[in-house]
C-alpha cells in the first residue's frame, strides 16, 4: 500500500477524501507536541490534591521534578 503523507502546521485537518484506491494516508501534526517521558529525569506519579503530577491528569512535562538548588 502507499502512503501519502500530510504535514499540518498551525492548523488542522478535519477530513482526508479522495484517496485512490490502494493509498492511505498518514497526518504528521507539527502543532502537537509529543508528551512521553524523557531519559534522564524525574517525574511525579503521584501527589495530594491539586499537586502537579501524572495521577491528577498533568502531563509528563508538567510532571517532572525540578531541583531547586
Amino acid at each position: 500500500m502507499k502512503t501519502i503523507k500530510i504535514e499540518v502546521n498551525a492548523g488542522c485537518v478535519t477530513d482526508v477524501t479522495g484517496l485512490p484506491e490502494g493509498y492511505d494516508y498518514e497526518i504528521v501534526d507539527h502543532d502537537i507536541e509529543e508528551d512521553k517521558p524523557q531519559e534522564d529525569k524525574v517525574y511525579a506519579l503521584t501527589g495530594g490534591p491539586g499537586s502537579r503530577c501524572i495521577a491528577n491528569g498533568n502531563s509528563w512535562k508538567e510532571s517532572e521534578v525540578k531541583d531547586d538548588k
